[in-house]
């Protein structure tokens, strides 16, 4: 029945919340927790640079291993166990290095789980993958409204870091339960949409927007968030504007394809950096809320339309990684060694050239080579 959620859809939602809720509470503490333990700035950004490329190395390897029948839910079970494993390691360790390595290792959880997770949403997408990845995407990020809001609250409340790591680490496991039930039904994907090549010409957009995008810390710079309280506040208005915008944004991929969609994302976003480059914090950031849930949603949804297997969400999610990374070292350096309008004027340029590209090259399945 169209608009209808698979029930399945909405136990993986719960997974994905309850996950969030652990990790992005953890997440919002990790740069003050390193500090604490006697890490400084290098190892934070050590961190998460392994964080990054742990995930990215693995998306494509899990992507093609794990897709096949009957391997793909325990795959998402052992990502999701992994992952809740090392956060409690990471709550009882007490060297820096080791809380660095411990973090950067975590992340080989949702290397694993992320493709066949995805790939199994596809499976139950149907004719709507946008409805069903907008669903799964506001309840993943009112995981993390969720997790940044109370960690504000322990964080003001001068709650240890180590015992809040500790609280957020137990959450974890709960996240195991709603998945017992989920059944395991994937994809078989479009060969001649990848035939064709409207996959890797969407690949192509996506990594172009991707080198351009600036992450969510940046803008809370521009807005002068200072202290960890105020930051995972920040970050839980900014997941608060994302949730928002996801299921409206997949009804809007569904009724009119993702190249439209994802074309106003990425103009949004380009939006976004010309108001922070200009001055207008909070305008920007606000922005950027509701951007970034339009591309987070859709993206997905294209993933679906043009393939829809684990294998390609694997390239998909590594490509996003390896972008963003990129965009982050050129971002930073062009703000240290130029100016803050500098880097922001870099990304509404690639920002903007891939909302231009969108409609023409991110087609529907049937719409055309």
């Amino acid at each position: 029945m169209p608009g209808r959620v698979p029930k399945d859809v909405w136990l993986l939602g719960a997974v994905s919340l309850l996950n969030d809720v652990s990790s992005e509470g953890i997440f919002a503490l990790l740069p003050y927790y390193l500090t604490a333990l006697g890490g400084g700035p290098a190892l934070v950004g050590g961190t998460w640079g392994g964080m990054e490329l742990v995930k990215s190395l693995l998306n494509v390897v899990s992507g093609r291993v794990f897709g096949r029948p009957g391997w793909a839910k325990p795959a998402v079970a052992a990502g999701y166990g992994f992952s809740a494993c090392m956060k409690l390691l990471l709550a009882l360790v007490r060297d820096p290095v080791t809380a660095g390595l411990v973090a950067s290792l975590e992340r080989v959880g949702k290397g694993i789980r992320t493709p066949p997770r995805d790939a199994i949403l596809a499976g139950l997408a149907g004719s709507e993958p946008g409805l069903v990845f907008g669903v799964h995407r506001a309840l993943d990020t009112s995981g993390a409204v969720l997790g940044a809001l109370l960690a504000g609250v322990l964080l003001t409340y001068g709650v240890p870091a180590a015992t809040a790591v500790l609280a957020f680490a137990l959450v974890g496991f709960l996240s195991l339960v709603p998945l017992i039930p989920v059944e395991e039904r994937l994809e078989e994907g479009s060969s001649e949409g990848e035939g064709r090549g409207r996959f890797p010409r969407a690949l192509a957009i996506v990594g172009l927007y991707r080198l351009g995008a600036v992450g969510w810390m940046m803008y809370s710079l521009v807005l002068g968030v200072q202290g960890p309280a105020a930051a995972a506040f920040a970050y839980a208005g900014f997941s608060t504007l994302h949730a928002l915008t996801s299921v409206p944004a997949g009804r809007l991929s569904d009724r009119f394809g993702p190249g439209v969609a994802l074309c106003l994302g990425y103009a949004m976003t380009a939006v976004t950096a010309l108001l922070a480059g200009s001055g207008l914090a909070v305008a920007a950031f606000m922005l950027y809320g509701l951007a970034y849930g339009v591309v987070d949603a859709v993206e997905r949804a294209a993933v679906a339309e043009l393939s829809g297997t684990a294998a390609s969400y694997g390239t998909y999610h590594a490509l996003v990684g390896v972008g963003s990374l990129v965009c982050g070292l050129v971002v930073g350096w062009l703000w240290e060694s130029v100016s803050p309008w500098a880097a922001f004027g870099y990304s509404a340029c690639l920002t903007g050239v891939a909302a231009a590209l969108a409609p023409v090259l991110i087609l529907r399945r049937g719409s055309g080579g």
